[in-house]
């Protein structure tokens, strides 16, 4: 029997095999056929060139009452990559990204950031590497984006908060990059171009809170926080602030309740405002200048996630969805084959 790094990686291989093994779960939301809610998911893309990692504990791959999979689901793969701890191609692959400046990991530590920050430290480190490039005659013309961004932020403009303002998705390196080519590249975009997102990759620990920090254990030390810095919530986010509401968690204390509370239940005190994986990355995402509806939309698919989970260990739905289209017998209440294939 392996130990060490072997055990693990063969637990969470067999964890990743094991989750959809006879075709009796669907591999796009995990739950049994019969319950699959496909049908019923939105799906939005990110507009400001962010890709978004959910880093997940081996135990919760597969889970149907986890939430880092509705993010995947939400997103697609052109805006969301699921890396499963233990698995060492798929976490060597977000170590790399992780040591390319404008990568940061959503983790409520002593030290962690807000958005706002974070974009602040972004822009005036990009803005000192072009000069650092440039010489004594200055930063090139196309690095007063970059200072503009700096001024906004210094300024405390409300486009410090984004990573978009000057920023647009999809135009190719070149335009600002660094004209020797020693400047990275991230997806094809140098960091330095004025194309090129603050924030290019926004990891998410997908894990209980005691787990979390076995996760966070993994990543290598040359990652310290002022490569890699942690990012945390500006505020309660708005979903679990204006739904809410007190209820018991498993200890028999009174806590705030986040969305996934009816299905899964915490150890947080009551004024804690902890939330699951997926309204974090909704909330964070929201500051960082992405539109309502891909908060919202995380939001909708979170809801059929918990109602579905619920409806299939005989419980009542506490969202209300597609319960009138299963009383009614409507066909769109059952799972399309292409989408659970």
């Amino acid at each position: 029997v392996p130990h060490g790094p072997e055990r693990h990686e063969l637990i969470a291989r067999h964890a990743v095999r094991a989750a959809t093994q006879g075709g009796l779960k669907c591999g796009t939301c995990f739950q049994a056929i019969g319950a699959c809610w496909c049908h019923a998911m939105k799906r939005v893309s990110l507009a400001k060139g962010c890709r978004v990692v959910i880093y997940m504990a081996t135990s919760e791959y597969g889970k149907n009452c986890n939430s880092g999979h509705a993010v995947h689901a939400t997103l697609g793969d052109a805006g969301c990559d699921v890396v499963v701890a233990g698995i060492p191609e798929q976490e060597e692959a977000l170590w790399e990204r992780l040591r390319t400046p404008g990568a940061a990991v959503l983790y409520p530590d002593a030290g962690a950031l807000t958005a706002r920050q974070f974009c602040e430290r972004m822009a005036q480190r990009r803005l000192e590497r072009r000069r650092a490039r440039a010489g004594p005659q200055g930063p090139p013309a196309s690095a007063q984006g970059g200072a503009r961004g700096v001024a906004r932020a210094d300024a405390g403009g409300a486009a410090a908060t984004s990573i978009g303002g000057d920023f647009e998705d999809g135009a190719g390196a070149g335009a600002g990059g660094d004209p020797g080519g020693c400047c990275p590249v991230i997806d094809g975009v140098s960091i330095d171009d004025e194309a090129a997102p603050l924030l290019h990759t926004l990891v998410a620990i997908d894990a209980t809170w005691h787990r979390s920090k076995p996760l966070m254990r993994r990543i290598p030390s040359d990652i310290t926080t002022e490569v890699c810095p942690h990012v945390m919530l500006s505020a309660l986010p708005l979903a679990a602030a204006t739904e809410g509401h007190q209820h018991t968690n498993i200890q028999g204390k009174l806590c705030e309740r986040s969305l996934l509370a009816p299905l899964r239940k915490n150890k947080c005190p009551l004024g804690s405002t902890r939330v699951c994986t997926l309204e974090a990355v909704a909330a964070f995402l929201t500051e960082l200048g992405e539109g309502q509806h891909v908060a919202d939309a995380l939001h909708h698919n979170l809801r059929w996630r918990v109602d579905s989970s619920l409806a299939q260990k005989g419980r009542r739905r506490v969202y209300g969805t597609g319960a009138a289209a299963e009383a009614a017998g409507s066909p769109g209440a059952q799972p399309r084959a292409a989408e659970c294939a």
